[in-house]
């Protein structure tokens, strides 16, 4: 998911990536055992990443 709006870290935009058990990419944090929040600049340029776990 992609979120086109100003980040704390003085990013364009953010994008959150939620991974399986594997390491794969999966669509829903239902199905997720870690996820990553990356604030970018309107470029791609990475800024931050912050790593989550969601709630099981």
């Amino acid at each position: 998911m992609r979120i086109y709006e100003p980040t704390p870290n003085d990013g364009d935009y953010s994008e959150l990536l939620y991974f399986d058990k594997y390491g794969k990419v999966v669509e829903s944090e239902e199905n997720a055992v870690s996820g990553v929040i990356r604030e970018c600049r309107s470029d791609g340029t990475l800024i931050c990443e912050t790593w989550i776990v969601p709630k099981q």
